[in-house]
């Protein structure tokens, strides 16, 4: 399974820089534009925690280079890491949220338990 497609993430000065992610199997490549010849981050997705967060308004660059920027919902998705560290990818839409929201828990082999057991009323205790 190869994904390809653009994102946002969060720089140390709390500024959202556009991305480029390439899901390889179950790994995560993150690089500054589609046409960079290397990553800068990569991510081993086996056995992550994937979860959606909620959305939220962001300043977000008008364009690359510019100083303008534009208020925008942005829809962020957390892969747990481990224990302690964890990154969070942000979309530009719902409908992108949703779609890497299922590409990752794919890669990652995580499978909703929901889609495997019907949950009814409790039987007893114990």
């Amino acid at each position: 399974m190869t994904v390809q497609g653009d994102a946002l993430l969060k720089t140390s000065s709390d500024k959202y820089k556009k991305k480029f992610l390439i899901i390889m199997g179950n790994e995560l490549y993150i690089q500054r534009s589609k046409d960079s010849q290397s990553h800068e981050i990569m991510h081993l997705l086996e056995g992550t925690f994937i979860s959606v967060k909620p959305a939220f308004e962001a300043s977000l660059p008008s364009e690359e280079g510019s100083d303008l920027e534009i208020k925008q919902n942005i829809y962020p998705v957390k892969i747990g890491l481990g224990p302690i560290k964890s990154r969070i990818i942000y979309f530009t839409s719902q409908e992108k949220q949703e779609t890497w929201m299922k590409v990752f828990q794919e890669a990652s082999g995580n499978r909703d338990i929901d889609k495997f057991y019907e949950f009814g009323e409790v039987l007893g205790k114990g």
